[in-house]
């Protein structure tokens, strides 16, 4: 129920936290004990989200609406999060930071897609529309269009295949993609 600005500000604050604490983790696992940044890596750590948050607005991750975030947009926060560590990364050898283990780098980027894509994935869930009411679907036909029916049907809500009918008794007592085919 609220306006859009405020949902992308709510999503653009949370990447930043989580961005911060992706690389307090990295460093952490790296050096194998609880890490907070000092002097010189400060800024390094906590400027990471103005680098993330850039990156991740010119992939089009806050013009997305989470409910519905599918694959598609996985791939999106992918590539957002590898061109956000490559560039972070370059960053830090460019300026010639002491302190930032190349393992970090590696480290950043695999939690950053795991804990933004995953973030992302669980939000989906929780605010996807849920319907009560299923319709069953019977699809007369296992050949190629009947697949591509069914296939389309396993990404609504709102209706569930439970069957396959085909005049074909060699395809009967078979199963398509967990499915079972019936004789007509």
């Amino acid at each position: 129920a609220m306006p859009r600005i405020f949902k992308q500000l709510l999503m653009l604050a949370t990447d930043s936290v989580l961005l911060i604490l992706v690389l307090l983790m990295s460093f952490s696992i790296r050096l194998g004990y609880l890490y907070f940044p000092t002097d010189n890596l400060l800024l390094i750590v906590y400027g990471a989200p103005l680098i993330g948050i850039i990156i991740f607005y010119m992939f089009g991750l806050y013009s997305s609406v989470v409910r519905y975030t599918g694959f598609k947009n996985i791939a999106s926060v992918i590539q957002a999060v590898t061109t956000y560590a490559l560039i972070w990364a370059l960053i830090c050898y460019v300026n010639n930071i002491v302190g930032v283990p190349r393992s970090v780098i590696f480290f950043n980027w695999m939690l950053s897609i795991i804990v933004i894509s995953g973030i992302r994935i669980v939000a989906s869930t929780i605010l996807a529309p849920k319907n009560k009411i299923q319709n069953n679907i019977i699809i007369y036909g296992s050949g190629e269009f009947g697949l591509q029916l069914s296939s389309a049907l396993k990404f609504s809500s709102n209706y569930r295949l439970v069957a396959f009918v085909d005049d074909n008794k060699a395809k009967s007592g078979r199963s398509i993609n967990g499915t079972r085919v019936f004789s007509s």
